[in-house]
């Protein structure tokens, strides 16, 4: 079930200026056991936020093997195709096999302040 592998980066905050860092992959959190990218349905909810904004989101599981510090909002990049996904949600389970399931987000061309961004 685990074919492949990834990485997460993390964005911090600066307690001096309150700006985001530039997201850097997390120490522990590279070469990480996980299954490929499985499809999950959007809701009706998903699809129509993304309309309004003009854009194609879809819905991804991958199951991350271990009891990872992963959190809603990192950047997940998976050895297949080498390309990062923003974690929408992790979920920890720690019930007999331990894993994070994480939802993350493929979005293909959004508008963002009236500019055509892929």
């Amino acid at each position: 079930m685990a074919t492949q592998t990834c990485s997460v980066k993390r964005a911090t905050m600066n307690s001096n200026t309150g700006q985001s860092s530039e997201p850097t992959v997390v120490t522990g959190l590279t070469g990480l056991s996980c299954t490929a990218r499985l499809p999950l349905d959007p809701r009706a909810f998903e699809r129509a936020r993304a309309k309004e904004f003009g854009a194609n989101v879809s819905l991804w599981l991958v199951y991350v093997f271990g009891d990872y510090d992963i959190r809603d909002g990192d950047l997940m990049t998976i050895s297949n195709d080498n390309r990062e996904y923003p974690v929408r949600e992790a979920i920890p389970w720690r019930h007999g096999r331990v894993f994070v399931e994480c939802v993350v987000e493929e979005v293909q061309g959004t508008v963002v302040a009236g500019e055509w961004q892929r």
